[in-house]
């Protein structure tokens, strides 16, 4: 909470909180303006080194950028895990628009480390993989399952191409 000093009057506070508002604002604007997914901001095309072949990572970090529909690019940042050699992202909103997209356009592209790996992403509905990867996702990330609705994931598999 800010604390004014006694003899500010209302004017001065609210220019003082518009500034600071559109501060704010512009800063944002700048951070979405660079085309990255930042946070929560989704971005556009994503940039890096473009790689081929299959993805070998020691340490996958806690979230990486996928881009979606590559005539009109939209990327976001997304958690992932890897199990087997194989890498996983996932969402426990039902209706989640990136969940629709990639189910109806597979091609994706990921931003690992600043490089680039296009690959097809593939819903998971066998169980028992359904289980491992939700596994590592309650591992990873700390999830309950009696608390976290994690049990009805969507899943994709992520498979270079």
């Amino acid at each position: 909470m800010i604390r004014w000093p006694r003899n500010t009057n209302k004017a001065t506070a609210y220019k003082f909180s518009m500034r600071t508002t559109m501060l704010a604002c512009v800063f944002l604007f700048g951070l979405t303006a660079c085309g990255q997914p930042f946070l929560i901001i989704p971005g556009d095309r994503l940039a890096g080194e473009a790689v081929s072949g299959p993805i070998y990572m020691r340490d996958l970090p806690s979230t990486i950028q996928v881009e979606l529909r590559p005539e009109n690019p939209y990327s976001i940042n997304l958690r992932v895990v890897e199990v087997e050699r194989g890498f996983f992202i996932g969402t426990a909103n039902q209706r989640s628009q990136w969940a629709k997209q990639i189910e109806s356009d597979p091609f994706t592209r990921i931003s690992i480390d600043g490089k680039i790996f296009t690959v097809n992403a593939s819903r998971v509905t066998e169980a028992d993989k359904r289980s491992r990867v939700l596994r590592a996702y309650e591992d990873k990330y700390g999830l309950d399952p009696r608390r976290e609705s994690i049990n009805n994931m969507l899943l994709f598999e992520l498979r270079p191409k």
